[in-house]
């Protein structure tokens, strides 16, 4: 028993301390800011003009309405795929082309805890980068040059409950699936391709979904919500 709690703890703390690299690796590096800030620029231009607008954004609906922030995030979530690829398909591939790999799996660190720690560290830098939709769109509302008739009352969780029910699952499942690719393939073509790929596909996906209604499987498999969200 006392071996088991020992080698639990063990395993806790391998990959604590690999996810604490990632963290830390992460946020020296230039290029998460620069995600943050085109999706925080993003939401914030969808939030301060009438010149584009998403869905429901538009007419009478307020633009910090729970609808229209759940729409916004759906949406750049589709066009950060790419950003979702380039964070998510790198790590493995990032280790074994500097041959870190090799110096790795020498030492007592398991491959389930390497594994896990690189996926929760850019899991977590993920959802970094994609709150900067929230905050683009929090601050975007009280710009002086936005009507202020279309702006309702500041309500924290009209920006937090799309956030936990949308954003944070769909970036699991879709750095999931990049994480592994980018693990298997261990390409630099193959992390940016496969980003591309996905984007293409779930693009026809939408060009098919206009009889959702008669056919409720196109929003089972439509891992961005914006099927639903739009049609519904």
């Amino acid at each position: 028993s006392r071996i088991s709690k020992s080698e639990i703890s063990n395993s806790k703390s391998q990959m604590l301390n690999i996810l604490s690299f990632e963290l830390s690796y992460r946020f020296r590096r230039p290029a998460t800011y620069i995600f943050f800030l085109i999706m925080f620029a993003l939401a914030f231009i969808f939030a301060t003009t009438d010149a584009i607008t998403i869905g429901g954004a538009s007419g009478s609906v307020n633009k910090n309405a729970p609808y229209t922030i759940n729409q916004i995030i759906a949406v750049l979530t589709l066009i950060g795929t790419l950003i979702i690829s380039a964070v998510m398909g790198v790590p493995v591939y990032r280790d074994f082309e500097h041959n870190f790999h090799e110096i790795i799996f020498t030492t007592p660190v398991k491959k389930i805890n390497y594994f896990f720690g690189r996926f929760l560290g850019s899991y977590l830098v993920c959802l970094f980068i994609f709150s900067g939709i929230i905050l683009g769109v929090m601050i975007g509302v009280y710009m002086p040059w936005v009507d202020g008739e279309k702006v309702g009352p500041f309500n924290l969780m009209y920006y937090l409950h799309p956030f936990i029910t949308m954003l944070v699952p769909n970036v699991f499942i879709l750095g999931a699936a990049f994480f592994t690719l980018g693990s298997l393939l261990r390409s630099q073509f193959a992390i940016f391709v496969q980003g591309v790929v996905f984007f293409l596909g779930y693009i026809l996906l939408i060009d098919t979904s206009s009889d959702v209604e008669s056919n409720p499987l196109f929003s089972l498999f439509d891992p961005y919500g914006l099927i639903s969200t739009f049609i519904s």
